[in-house]
Order: structure tokens, then sequence, then C-alpha cells
């Protein structure tokens, strides 16, 4: 039996291991983008109008950093890209140690930007790579519930660091301490699969119509999953009239769902029923948001069912296009990004102009429309026979 046979059969631990590290240092990033606004504004004595550039620059560096690595992709090999990843990683926990005006928080987001969402990305590109293709839902399943363990972890850490008088800046020395150990891991124990020339392998930028659609329902997804538990607790202490406290439990619970379902499809999914964990992903946060809005608030923390749904979607669709997994995981990484931003927007429009009950309607809007876009979309998809 040949190398690459026996590399179909095995997980490459080493790949995976590093992708599940990068993913805990893109979470890591992401905390900090949220928890330190209001921090780093107060020490700048800045308005919350010209402070939220940080997270507008943050959007702008992550957009195009992760558009670039399709290009870096398909001229180095992934283990260069990610060494240099970390390198900007570092790079970003020394520049908050120079941010003592408003320019430089700007430079600061854009690289906080970077970091997360290009760590996030070669997380992605690192498991689908290490694992065989009848094991890449479960294993996305595990990487991804770890991004929720990591983002509460360090949270954790942010929060009880600050509470004891550490400066700010030094929570993005914990960031480099990680990436540290990460560069000793390419260096020492992570190999590329792949001994061609990095050319024998490139993939075209470009997307098909039905690659397009995919990427469009994946984005319309991640709308209605990052809206309902980014203003969940708004809408329950503002429209419900519920203490915050409560709230929180309610958003607390809505991770755990996600996680817990994460972990169970990492436990047991097989590649033969990942389509009906992709449908239920998204029939099943429409039916709870409908017992949000009607019956209980209950209803909202159930929403995050969907979990599978991301990492099963991916999983999938680099098995169905295996020439084109990467620049398909890239796109929609990075639709990501601007799907957050968008509507973001919309929904504070709606609020605005309609209420929030109204325009909390918007997420079970967006599963609704990928739901009926991923049903033209598995009208065209290739047929690849499940392993």
């Amino acid at each position: 039996m040949g190398t690459q046979d026996k590399l179909e059969i095995s997980p490459v631990w080493p790949l995976i291991l590093g992708g599940f590290l990068t993913l805990i240092i893109s979470a890591y990033f992401d905390v900090l983008r949220g928890s330190m606004l209001p921090i780093v504004s107060a020490d700048l004595s800045l308005p919350f109008s010209k402070a939220s550039w940080f997270l507008a620059m943050s959007t702008v560096g992550a957009a195009v950093t992760t558009i670039a690595m399709i290009s870096l992709l398909n001229h180095f090999r992934e283990l260069t890209v990610l060494r240099v990843l970390c390198l900007i990683g570092i790079a970003t926990s020394v520049t908050a140690w120079t941010v003592k005006s408003f320019p430089m928080l700007v430079v600061l987001g854009g690289l906080v930007g970077a970091s997360v969402s290009s760590l996030g990305t070669m997380s992605n590109v690192l498991t689908l790579e290490g694992t065989p293709e009848r094991l890449r839902g479960r294993m996305l399943n595990g990487l991804h519930a770890c991004y929720g363990v990591g983002c509460m972890s360090g949270a954790s850490l942010v929060g009880y660091a600050l509470s004891h008088g550490a400066p700010w800046q030094g929570m993005y020395t914990v960031a480099s301490v990680l990436i540290a150990i990460l560069l000793m891991l390419t260096l020492r124990w992570m190999k590329p699969i792949h001994h061609a020339h990095p050319q024998d392998k490139k993939q075209n930028p470009w997307l098909s119509f039905i690659e397009l659609t995919a990427v469009f329902a994946f984005a319309l997804y991640v709308g209605g999953e990052v809206l309902t538990a980014m203003w969940i607790t708004t809408i329950l202490t503002k429209v419900r009239n519920i203490e915050f406290a409560t709230a929180a439990h309610y958003l607390t619970l809505f991770f755990a769902c996600m996680t817990g379902t994460r972990i169970l499809c990492a436990l047991f999914l097989k590649p033969k029923h990942e389509h009906w964990a992709i449908y239920l992903g998204l029939i099943i946060p429409i039916i709870a948001h409908g017992i949000g809005h009607f019956y209980h608030p209950i209803g909202y923390a159930l929403v995050g069912l969907c979990g599978p749904f991301f990492p099963v979607f991916l999983a999938r669709t680099s098995r169905i296009f295996p020439e084109k997994w990467r620049t398909l995981t890239i796109w929609m990484m990075t639709s990501i990004s601007i799907s957050i931003g968008l509507f973001n927007l919309v929904i504070g429009s709606l609020a605005d102009n309609y209420g929030l009950d109204v325009a909390y309607l918007l997420p079970p809007l967006l599963f609704l429309l990928s739901l009926m876009i991923l049903v033209i979309y598995g009208r065209f998809e290739p047929k690849k026979e499940a392993i």
C-alpha cells in the first residue's frame, strides 16, 4: 500500500492538531476584538463613533487577507502560508503595545481582523488537508466545537486578568505565546502531505454558478446564526423585559446547544447522513425562532441546534468539489465577514424603523432563504457517492 493510500485511510494528526490550535488562536483574537473595544475606547478617551472604526477596519482586514489566501495557497505550501500568518499574529500582538492614538487603533483593528479570519480559514484548510474524506464531517464538527470552547475560555481569561489589573495590551501578548507554540509545531512535527510543487495544486480562484450558489446559501446561514446570537440579549431585555442575567443564560444555552450538537456529529455523523444534518440545520432554527417569537424565549436558545450546518457544509463541499475545495473554503470564510457586516446594518435599520421585535424576524428569514437556495443547489450539485 502506497503512502497516498495510507493517507486516505488514516488522519494526519499533526496537521489536524495544528488546525485545532490555529482555530483556538483565531477564537482568542475574536474574543479580544469584541471585549477590548469599550476598554480601549475609555483608555484613549474616544467616543464610540470613532472607536467603532476598530471593528470596521477589522472587517476590511479580514476580507482582504482571506481573499489573498487563494493566491498564496496556489503558490506556496500550506505550512509556509501558516508561518506567514503566525508572523502577522505576532505583529498584531506587538502593535497592541503601540496603540496610543486613534490611527494606531485603526491599524490594530485591521491586523486583528486579518488574524481572526486568516487563521480561522487556515484551521479549516489544515483540518481538511489532514483528514480522509470519510471523516471530514466529523472532524470539522470537532474543530468548530473547539471554537466555542476557545471563545468561552478566552473570555474567562480576559475577564479574570483585567479584573486583577492586567493591562489590556497584555491580553494580546497571551496570543503571541500561543502562536509561538504553533510555530514550533509547524517546524518540528507538521509536514506537508503533498510533495509536488504548489504550482501543480493550483486551483481556479473563480467560482462556477453552482459553486457560487453554495457560497451564497452558506453566507445567508451565517447571517441567521450570528444575528440570532448577537441580538438575543437585546431582544430579551428590551422587548420581553427579561433581566439581563436571565437573558445571558439563554445566550449561554444557545452556545451550549451549538457546541453539543457539533460534538455529537463529531462522534457519530457519517457522510451518507450529511445532507440530513445540513437541511435540519436550517429547518430547526426556523421552527425554534417561531417558538421564541410566539411562545417562549427558550426557542431562541434552541436556534443553536443549527450548529452542525457550518462544519458539515464545509466538509460536504470539499468532497463534492475535490478540485476546488480550498478555493470554496476560502470564499465561504470570506462571505462570513461580508454577511455579518451587511446584515447587522440591515437589522439595525429595521429596528430603528419598525421596532426590535420586527427586526428580529430577519434571522429566520435568512435561514429560510438559505434553505430555498439550498434546494435549488441540491438539484444541480454534482453527485458523488458518500463514503
